[in-house]
C-alpha cells in the first residue's frame, strides 16, 4: 500500500512541524545575546567621554572644553 501525504495526520502534521521549526529559530535568535543586543549599554559613549575625546584630539580648545563641561555637569 502506498502512503500518501495525508496519512499520519495529513497536511496538518506538516504545518505543525514547520510551525515548530519557525518557533525554534525565533526563540534561538531572541535568546542569543550577541544577536539580541549587539551593543551593551556600557559600550555607548556618554557625552562627557565624547567631549574628552574631542579635546584630546585637538578638535576643541580648552575654553570650549571647560564651557561644555559646565553645561554637561548641570
Amino acid at each position: 500500500m502506498m502512503h500518501s501525504m495525508y496519512s499520519f495526520g495529513g497536511g496538518w502534521m506538516m504545518i505543525i512541524w514547520w510551525l515548530l521549526i519557525v518557533v525554534a529559530v525565533v526563540a534561538l535568535v531572541k535568546w542569543t545575546p550577541s544577536l539580541d543586543r549587539p551593543y551593551k549599554e556600557t559600550d555607548r559613549n556618554t557625552a562627557m567621554e565624547v567631549l574628552k575625546r574631542r579635546y584630546a584630539n585637538g578638535e576643541i580648545s580648552r575654553e570650549e572644553f571647560e564651557e561644555r563641561k559646565k553645561v554637561l555637569s548641570v
